[in-house]
């Protein structure tokens, strides 16, 4: 008998590791593949132009002039015209970069691999708002000359001021934006691609406008030109100079003289005010900002909107201005574009427009904004590389025409959770052309690898309840994004080997990879041991996941997977001395069940400061396509089925919250076991052993609190208490429904020590009469889980 043990064994380790083999041979060569088509995308640099390990580069954009383009201004306006600094988008030192605490992780949300990384210090703007150009209009000098003298003290507009800061760090990941909500299914059939875990963080960072400060600045120093000195070989007195020698007359180099620029008159007729070259604001309203800046210039300087329209495009009476009013005009247009953040766009008064005016209309040309330039400096951390164009692409995706700098700090938030960065620094400076900036990034990369160890009792007691397993993942084996996880767990009974490959496509974070699981398992529960039953199961996915609304406090996403699931039952092997088909719910007469399906997900999450929000949906169909298995009588391999999930997690206090999470499955039809809705276990039914309930149609949902017991702060430990309450139920298709309805409560222990140990303690208490004869740890309660990231 020992000696049959002994083969059965090692049958089942040789039918295991040649599937193991087989499947990653096959994940190998497909994920070769999406990543040699992905090459070409990411490995071009495009706009990203220069190395900033160039001094030379780097001094010669630092230096250049910042003069504005206006063709006059008020003092203010020629105060910060004289002198301008780059715009320095900064990050503040990070205190802290490591993972966040999981004692907020909500059950159903496993996280193989970490989603994001913290929430960081908001970056620090310093910025010196005006137009940039090389230099400055003949008519701006001529209305200076013609307005007013220069100033002899000309302070700077220095508008730097930091970000809002964040407020606490409770909810440490609460507010991460995740990869994916798949994994919140907890049905039999759980999905490839998971929700993170939704643990406290700090709240995000949103832009503010900063605020002006002056600063001194040289006075400009107007230089008349040194009188003729007198010959040291001129005449004395009285004695007469020999007549000059007869020279040739020269040729007159007056004709080589340009024209010296036209007088500007005193006053200048105007009848309406015209704006060209706007994409942002209406060129009516613009010219209406400019009439009310001249009519009313004390009520500009105090209006909390300058971009307010105040007064019509048009006058019914011509106006004699100054040009010093109609610099005021132009001035109030650039100020409106920076007061909406275009801070390198301007707003300027053509020379032609003051001296040949005859009909009055007054012609006002703004010139907006543009990115000249994305230099990347990256800054390695680990094995593998991340690409430049990694993060520029992402840059250049995010900023639009004409510039903002509201899309470029969205664009460094979005960066700064991104698992694959540790810091990001910005710098503004001025580019070579009218209008044009440039922008320079330092990125100091993650170095990529996650390790995971964990130990529970999260499966099915029939094949060994008590797991154990890592898991690993590795990004950046391209330098492109890309990351490669690779799994192992087993139980008594079972032996599980998952592989899964991903790399995004383009820069708003589209995805796609591919998955492969293999499971081998032996019931090894009493007194079904003697029938010694066997099975073995793959699973293959390709999928593709697309954002289409990406921003730092929401994400709405598509997703489409192609699965290919295969599962073979055989049984007394021991009796019969050779294995015989496990007559399975829906498998051939060979005990094997195909399912091939097409699974269209559609993903939704917002965050602020006190709540987040989750929703995710997906419609399966099962097709009659590459071998599936069809029935005369379902279930079999056609079906369709809609899974929902959703969950809102709400911050009561520090290290306090509320979640509430819930699951619902329909099917049109009667479905084979890996498709069925399951009930019980950790995750969905504490009280309950894992698969108590398995039917085609189900719902299920929880609430609980997670209230603090102690904290040591030195050591960044957190304890907390939970109790929670389950209810749920499930239903047949078919002529027997045989509905089911279960609840239960209990009280759970969540223990978090600096972000590297996260253990969970659950006891339910079942409320619903249901036989349970079993003498495991679920059949009492009783739920455990460790995690251990090195």
């Amino acid at each position: 008998m020992t000696s049959t043990l002994a083969s059965d064994s090692t049958a089942t380790r040789r039918r295991f590791w040649r599937s193991s083999t087989k499947g990653l041979v096959i994940s190998v060569l497909t994920g070769t593949m999406l990543a040699v088509l992905a090459r070409p995308v990411f490995w071009q640099e495009g706009l990203y132009l220069e190395d900033l390990d160039s001094t030379e580069a780097r001094d010669r954009q630092r230096d250049l002039p910042l003069p504005r383009i206006s063709s006059g201004q008020d003092r203010q306006g020629r105060q910060r015209g004289q002198a301008q600094q780059p715009i320095r988008v900064g990050r503040l030192p990070s205190a802290n970069r490591d993972r966040p605490p999981a004692d907020a992780a909500a059950e159903g949300f496993t996280t193989p691999e970490p989603a994001s990384a913290d929430i960081e210090p908001s970056p620090t703007l310093q910025i010196s708002r005006g137009f940039y150009q090389e230099r400055r209009p003949a008519a701006a000098d001529a209305l200076q000359q013609v307005d007013t003298p220069q100033p002899t003290d000309t302070p700077e507009a220095d508008t730097s001021q930091p970000l809002q800061q964040s407020i606490t760090q409770s909810l440490t990941a609460l507010l991460l934006p995740p990869t994916d909500l798949s994994s919140v299914l907890s049905s039999s059939a759980p999905l490839t691609a998971p929700i993170p875990e939704l643990a406290e963080a700090a709240p995000l960072p949103f832009p503010s406008s900063p605020s002006t400060t002056p600063s001194p600045e040289d006075p400009a120093v107007a230089t008349a030109p040194p009188e003729r000195p007198l010959s040291s070989d001129a005449a004395p007195a009285g004695v007469t100079e020999p007549a000059p020698l007869e020279m040739p007359e020269e040729p007159s180099l007056s004709d080589n003289v340009p024209p010296q620029t036209a007088a500007l008159p005193d006053q200048i007729q105007v009848n309406q005010f015209v704006v060209t070259g706007s994409t942002v604001f209406d060129p009516e309203d613009l010219a209406a900002i400019a009439l009310s800046a001249v009519l009313e210039p004390a009520g500009l300087e105090t209006a909390e909107d300058l971009c307010e329209v105040r007064e019509p495009a048009s006058l019914s009476a011509p106006l004699s201005l100054t040009p010093s009013q109609l610099v005021r005009a132009s001035d109030a247009i650039e100020q409106c574009y920076i007061q909406e953040n275009y801070i390198n766009s301007g707003a300027f008064i053509a020379e032609t427009e003051l001296t040949e005016a005859d009909d009055g209309v007054v012609e006002i040309s703004v010139v907006e904004g543009q990115l000249e330039a994305i230099n990347i400096e990256m800054i390695r951390s680990g094995l593998f590389g991340l690409n430049s164009s990694y993060v520029g692409s992402r840059l250049e995706a995010a900023i639009g025409d004409p510039f903002n700098l509201d899309d470029l700090i969205e664009a460094v938030q979005l960066l700064e959770l991104d698992p694959l960065i540790t810091q990001i620094s910005t710098e503004i400076v001025p580019g070579t052309q009218t209008g044009t900036s440039v922008l320079n990034a330092r990125v100091v990369q993650d170095d990529g690898f996650d390790m995971t160890l964990f130990l529970d009792n999260d499966r099915s007691p029939s094949v060994g309840s008590l797991r154990r397993g890592i898991a690993l993942s590795q990004a950046n084996l391209l330098g492109i994004g890309d990351r490669l996880n690779l799994g192992y767990n087993f139980t008594e009974g079972s032996n599980e080997l998952s592989l899964g490959y991903a790399v995004p496509i383009n820069a708003r974070n589209g995805t796609v990879g591919v998955n492969f699981t293999t499971t081998n398992s032996d019931v090894i529960e009493d007194p079904f041991t003697v029938l010694d039953i066997e099975s073995e199961s793959r699973n293959y996915e390709i999928f593709y996941r697309q954002p289409l609304i990406l921003t730092p406090t929401e994400e709405f996403a598509l997703s489409l997977r192609a699965t290919r699931r295969t599962s073979q039952a055989q049984f007394l092997e021991t009796l019969a001395g050779e294995p015989i088909p496990f007559p399975g719910i829906g498998a051939d007469a060979e005990g094997r069940t195909r399912i091939t399906a097409l699974r269209f997900g559609q993903e939704w999450i917002t965050r602020n400061s006190q709540e987040v929000i989750a929703l995710f949906s997906e419609f399966s169909f099962g097709l009659d396509a590459l071998g599936a298995t069809i029935q005369p009588i379902p279930p079999d391999g056609r079906f369709l089925l809609w899974r929902g999930q959703g969950q809102w997690v709400r911050r009561l206090g520090p290290d306090s919250l509320f979640l509430l999470r819930g699951n619902i499955q329909l099917a049109d039809r009667p479905l084979v076991p890996n498709e069925q809705f399951s009930f019980g276990g950790q995750r969905a039914g504490r009280g309950y052993r894992l698969n108590t309930l398995l039917r085609d149609n189900g719902w299920f949902l929880s609430g609980e609190f997670r209230l603090p017991l102690f904290r040591v702060p030195e050591d960044d430990i957190l304890m907390q208490v939970s109790p929670f309450f389950d209810v749920g139920g499930g239903w047949n298709d078919g002529d027997v429904p045989d509905t089911t309805f279960l609840t239960s409560t209990g009280l759970g222990l969540i223990l978090d020590v600096n972000d590297t140990i996260s253990a969970r303690l659950d006891w339910g208490i079942p409320l619903s009469d249901f036989d349970s004869t079993g003498t495991d740890l679920q059949d009492s309660g009783i739920y455990f889980s460790i995690q251990v990231t090195p």
